[in-house]
């Protein structure tokens, strides 16, 4: 995988207010093709630099390329454009969108064993735990939707 400021575009969509250079264009594609890499998709924005004068400019000037093997490795890989500070580039994060952990743990806090409220609320739920599933995963789903208990949802 490579990344940065190519300073040119692929595609002549990808700049606005300023002259696109077809030869850089056509160098670009070469490298792409000769390197055999593939751009990862740009989620958030179309443009990547500005050129902030009064008729504006924008480009997509700046790529993260890669391997198509690793891409099909990681098919949720994307880049994220985010909000411009200083520079003239925004910056660009990449980004795995569609990681999936499974279930999230239920946590306990300290603080909450020490609440004799909480650890007789938490005994009695355990003692009409029924439904199906594993034990634990019913008490788990007893316990995050017990408002008696003060947890909230999400804790």
């Amino acid at each position: 995988m490579i990344g940065g400021d190519f300073n040119s575009v692929l595609h002549q969509s990808e700049r606005i207010g300023s002259s696109c250079i077809m030869r850089s264009m056509t160098n670009f594609n070469n490298f792409m093709n000769s390197a055999k890499v593939v751009d990862i998709p740009l989620y958030g924005m179309s443009y990547t630099w500005t050129h902030n004068r009064e008729l504006g400019a924008w480009a997509r000037l700046d790529w993260f390329l890669c391997d198509p093997l690793f891409l099909s490795w990681f098919s949720g890989l994307i880049q994220k454009g985010l909000c411009k500070s200083l520079s003239d580039h925004n910056p660009v994060m990449l980004s795995i969108s569609n990681i999936d952990c499974g279930p999230k743990p239920f946590r306990i806090h300290n603080g909450w064993v020490d609440n004799k409220e909480l650890m007789s609320g938490v005994i009695d739920i355990w003692k009409k735990s029924k439904g199906s599933g594993s034990v634990s995963f019913r008490r788990r789903k007893q316990l995050k939707n017990s408002s008696r208990l003060g947890l909230g949802e999400g804790n």
